[in-house]
């Protein structure tokens, strides 16, 4: 389980990793037993090796960091995980997807 103490410093550990991948956490949210990720990735990632990494990274975060050793994404997510493809996704960095319209992301442009 998830707990709110330190749920959102997951959440922050979770955006890293996808960033140290040159990747992008446009939103990283969720609750007690599970999380949700807006992420942008390169057509270099193989989404499998990107998630798996990610699980395995914060799992060890959660266990040294937390101190839950039984801590395990597959007991939370029941080895379940559903993706979405948005089409024409502007990779670049946070910032420049970030300008304009309040600090929200630009959308693509058409």
């Amino acid at each position: 389980m998830i707990l709110r103490a330190w749920r959102g410093d997951l959440h922050a550990y979770l955006g890293g990793i996808i960033r140290a991948a040159n990747g992008i956490a446009e939103s990283v949210g969720g609750v007690s037993h599970h999380v949700h990720l807006l992420i942008g990735l390169r057509a270099t990632h193989r989404l499998a090796d990107v998630l798996r990494e990610l699980k395995s990274v914060s799992s060890g975060w959660v266990h040294e960091e937390i101190g839950l050793a039984a801590f395990a994404w597959h007991a939370l997510a029941q080895k379940q995980n559903f993706v979405f493809e948005r089409a024409g996704f502007a990779c670049g960095s946070e910032a420049t997807l970030r300008r304009g319209r309040g600090g929200a992301p630009r959308p693509p442009a058409v």
